[in-house]
């Protein structure tokens, strides 16, 4: 069931348009999804309802587009819309805090803006992206109400937050009190409000890079409910606020050019390996009329790198390694590596680094590093230090990256022994450990390396 929009010109109440949503909205007839869903958060005392952008787009194309432009003001009144409609519902309304978050199914949505597509004119918009999450920060506390008490009078005073800078209190409210220094006032953390506050970095997935481009990468702010949600190395679709603060620097206090960041309402780790590539019914039935084929395997051992004539062992070997095995637990706990390692070696010019190549490009995730350019870290994971709050990050390497894929590792006899023997547990555990500057994390590495080699003389 769908409302009819009203005049544009004219300014809409945006609480009773969501009430109506969440109230009216038909799946199917008699169907009403959201008031099911908000019945659901009642009974188990949850506080968190997530709504699907195409409903909401469907069913008013008007709130929806305003939600896009203007997001900050819309969520709020969403969310007044949830406790009205839950309180309507029979539930409860608590103390905690109530939440709203926006998901959609399409990856076509129109909110969905590609990390290299962000610019000054999505800028407090509501976008959708995807990529890869290669930096997480620890959790930390966050003030948005600080409650100061004055040192002269005891009279305490509630100042917002909304910068990263802390305010003071001016003056004392207790209009008898000649408090306005800043040494008058002291914060009272018990009283205090405070949110969890995690940053991470975002990178374009590599297999989506334009040839010959450096990655794009974006900060994101989780806040409640969503941090540590994701680890290094897993690939999200999330959806947020694109905004925008001043960049200032010690050197340059005013300036005009600012930094962006995402601040995040919604995020979907896309954790499940299978996902990737979805087949239609044509392809299925394609796949299973060149299983029946006697020759199938000399097919695909053709399809890899077709440039190269020959060669025909390397081929098979990365195609093996492509289709690798099953993970399957073990009768005492754990699991049975599936993915195939394969090194070549041989002479240089043989056509190696091209087959490794066309490996990358044949596989749905796939990252290609030189050994020559790689150290131990950049492969597996490093702890790095934040330039501006000087905390330390843990951030992924390429075989973390790579997880449900293949990394393919050229000149591998260049690397230092050092390096080579830090690739050992993810090749045998399909993990990466990491206890460094007091974060301790174990990271999933679930990657077939491919690797190719010269021989210890340089030629047989």
């Amino acid at each position: 069931m769908a409302l009819p929009s009203s005049n544009p010109s004219t300014p809409i109440n945006s609480v009773q348009h969501f009430e109506d949503f969440l109230r009216f909205f038909e799946e199917k007839p008699g169907l009403y999804k959201y008031q099911e869903k908000i019945n659901n958060i009642s009974s188990k005392g949850g506080n968190t309802l997530i709504i699907l952008f195409e409903d909401l787009l469907a069913f008013d194309s008007q709130i929806a587009e305003e939600l896009r432009k203007d997001p900050e003001n819309l969520l709020e009144d969403a969310v007044d819309a949830f406790k009205n409609v839950l309180k309507f519902q029979g539930g409860k309304i608590t103390d905690q805090d109530y939440f709203v978050r926006i998901s959609t199914k399409d990856e076509k949505s129109s909110l969905f803006v590609p990390l290299r597509g962000l610019r000054a004119k999505n800028i407090e918009n509501l976008i959708l992206t995807k990529g890869i999450l290669v930096r997480s920060s620890v959790v930390r506390p966050k003030l948005i109400e600080a409650t100061f008490r004055c040192s002269l009078c005891g009279t305490d005073i509630s100042v917002d937050q909304f910068t990263s800078r802390l305010r003071m209190p001016k003056f004392c409210t207790n209009k008898t009190c000649k408090a306005k220094a800043q040494s008058d006032f002291h914060l009272v953390s018990k009283i205090s409000k405070f949110i969890d506050w995690q940053s991470v970095m975002i990178q374009e997935i590599p297999e989506d890079l334009p040839p010959g481009r450096i990655p794009r990468s974006v900060q994101a702010i989780l806040t409640h409910d969503l941090v540590d949600m994701i680890k290094p190395g897993d690939r999200v679709k999330l959806v947020g606020i694109f905004k925008s603060v001043v960049a200032q620097s010690p050197r340059n206090l005013n300036s005009n050019i600012f930094k962006t960041f995402i601040s995040v309402n919604f995020i979907d780790p896309e954790d499940k390996i299978d996902e990737f590539i979805e087949l239609s019914k044509e392809d299925k039935e394609t796949i299973e009329k060149l299983s029946k084929e006697p020759l199938i395997q000399k097919k695909i051992l053709r399809s890899i790198s077709p440039g190269i004539y020959g060669r025909d062992s390397l081929k098979m070997a990365a195609a093996l390694s492509l289709f690798a095995g099953t993970r399957k637990p073990r009768p005492g706990g754990g699991y049975k590596r599936g993915d195939i390692h394969v090194l070549f070696v041989g002479d240089p010019g043989t056509g190696k680094s091209e087959i490794l190549k066309s490996a990358i490009e044949i596989s749905p995730r796939g990252l290609y590093v030189s050994g020559k350019g790689s150290t131990g870290v950049g492969l597996t994971a490093a702890v790095i230090k934040d330039s501006e709050t000087n905390q330390m990050n843990l951030e992924a390497g390429a075989v973390v990256l790579a997880n449900g894929g293949v990394a393919a590792i050229d000149e591998f006899d260049k690397m230092d022994s050092g390096d080579r023997s830090a690739l050992h547990e993810a090749m045998e555990q399909q993990t990466v450990s990491i206890a460094k500057a007091g974060i301790v994390a174990t990271l999933k590495a679930q990657t077939a390396i491919i690797s190719a080699a010269n021989p210890r003389s340089g030629r047989y």
